[in-house]
């Protein structure tokens, strides 16, 4: 609980953290647009932690709203697939 409210988390109720969750999703969501990587043509080391952070909450053991949020969006997803194909291509056969 004290690691929770040092980073910020935890200073904040629930629904309060799910709302902002939800916010940065939206944020990342337009600044992605419908390029496929922020910022360039290519992956950079903002799309390593992006991507990073978006498979966490995507497909994390802890389900919760930001992750049916997340999915709402075409765009992430398609970022998401589209990276994971990529860099990781054996991580859907190894699910399926």
């Amino acid at each position: 609980k004290n690691t929770l409210y040092g980073q910020g988390t935890g200073r904040h109720a629930d629904e309060e953290v799910f709302e902002i969750g939800r916010q940065i999703i939206d944020d990342l969501s337009t600044l992605l647009g419908e390029s496929p990587c922020f910022y360039s043509e290519t992956p950079t080391i903002i799309d390593a932690c992006v991507f990073g952070s978006l498979v966490n909450f995507a497909h994390g053991p802890v389900h919760s709203s930001i992750a049916d949020h997340l999915k709402s969006k075409p765009n992430l997803v398609r970022y998401m697939d589209q990276l994971t194909l990529q860099y990781f291509p054996n991580l859907e056969k190894q699910a399926a």
